[in-house]
């Protein structure tokens, strides 16, 4: 027997909802999704660079589309290793190491010089990492 539209009980889900959302699960695809969203955006925030820049020297309208990027790299980023990490039933403080953790290793690498290709190499590793834990299967609460 065919179901039709009607009796169909799949809940509609936002496409997007999860790079903005703190709460659930989301697996490999997902999370590689999320970080191509970031790539777009880093490159949308190059591109403010060049264009908005004031040709007499002045920032133009730069710093304000920069802090607004910047805050929606930062905010899409800690969502989705969030949720990959709970996806993989790791423990919550390890955000520390896959979120903030490759930026902080390339500032330091800045006084490092020497070590700038490892440091941007371990960078990329930790960034990606999490599209690499296997995912667990969800327990039942009760």
């Amino acid at each position: 027997m065919a179901m039709n539209d009607s009796q169909d009980q799949t809940p509609h889900v936002n496409p997007i909802g999860f790079l903005f959302s703190f709460k659930g699960r989301i697996g490999r695809n997902k999370f590689l999704i999320g970080l191509g969203v970031i790539v777009i955006l880093g490159f949308c925030l190059l591109a403010a660079a060049a264009s908005f820049m004031d040709p007499r020297g002045g920032p133009g309208l730069f710093i304000p589309l920069t802090v607004l990027l910047l805050i929606a790299i930062a905010w899409v980023h800690a969502a989705i290793v969030v949720q990959r990490l709970r996806d993989a039933e790791q423990p919550g403080w390890h955000y520390f190491i896959y979120g903030p953790g490759p930026f902080m290793l390339l500032l330091t690498a800045e006084y490092f010089r020497s070590l700038w290709s490892i440091a941007l190499l371990v960078s990329f590793a930790l960034f990606v990492a999490p599209a690499f834990f296997p995912s667990k299967p969800e327990t039942p609460q009760g």
